[in-house]
């Protein structure tokens, strides 16, 4: 009946009534679930009455996907993940066309070990921004994770043509030594290891020296790169969601 209505000829009140449908479709389509409630029971008052502000706030502008999206910030970074899984999820079902929503969820599932999904996330929230440096440095990180070497060097490259730097070069020289190719691996970490003195730069270029049999060079290499710390970038849209640390929760930059 109202295919046969919405067909029929256009008149000023069949367009009033046109109208007057679309919006109430729109408007079912948009609605999500009330505003998910935790952590105002926290011991940390500070927490406790920050969490309470941003429900309450979400709660007044249920259709709001800002609102549900700094509440979702809010679990991210005082560390209830589960629910700021879930209210990523309303935002995103709010407001589609929001990158920050599924790019976020990517980074928790990434953080909770389930790289294969955090990977479909992220490539959607590549369909809204596809030139975001960092979001290629993850999905060539995350792809090396799940032994996907040929796909996280193009992930690599591709974060190489957008804006270059010590992260995309070494992810490209990781990527071919998981594909073992490790001669071109050491012409990219050969310059870098000259530039930088960071540990997991100078312990990837020693294991792929060592690989080729040049074990001296190898052992100074590696004599470099004892400690375990991840080479991390910046990631000016991940830390957008620190304004919202309360308590004694920490933040900032992981390496996933």
């Amino acid at each position: 009946m109202l295919a046969n209505f919405l067909s029929g000829p256009v008149s000023p009140i069949r367009y009033g009534v046109i109208v007057a449908v679309l919006i109430l479709l729109c408007s079912a389509c948009s609605k999500v679930d009330d505003p998910i409630a935790v952590g105002t029971d926290s011991p940390d008052r500070d927490l406790a009455d920050y969490l309470e502000e941003m429900i309450q706030s979400a709660r007044a502008m249920d259709e709001s996907a800002l609102a549900r999206g700094r509440l979702a910030m809010t679990y991210d970074v005082n560390g209830l993940r589960e629910a700021a899984l879930a209210t990523y999820a309303q935002a995103e079902a709010l407001d589609p066309s929001d990158f920050r929503w599924r790019y976020y969820r990517a980074q928790i599932l990434a953080e909770m070990g389930d790289h294969g999904l955090a990977l479909a996330v992220l490539d959607r929230a590549l369909t809204i921004d596809g030139d975001y440096t960092s979001a290629w440095l993850w999905r060539g990180s995350w792809l090396l994770k799940t032994e996907q070497p040929d796909d996280a060097l193009n992930a690599f490259k591709r974060a190489t043509e957008l804006e270059g730097g010590l992260s995309a070069d070494f992810g490209r020289a990781q990527a071919l030594i998981a594909k073992e190719q490790h001669a071109q691996a050491i012409e990219i970490l050969e310059p870098l290891s000259k530039i930088s003195p960071h540990p997991q730069l100078h312990r990837t270029y020693g294991e792929a020296l060592r690989s080729m049999g040049r074990t001296e060079e190898a052992r100074q290499a590696l004599a470099k790169g004892k400690t375990t710390e991840p080479l991390t970038w910046p990631d000016k849209r991940r830390d957008q969601r620190n304004v919202h640390i309360r308590g004694h929760a920490v933040g900032g930059t992981r390496q996933n």
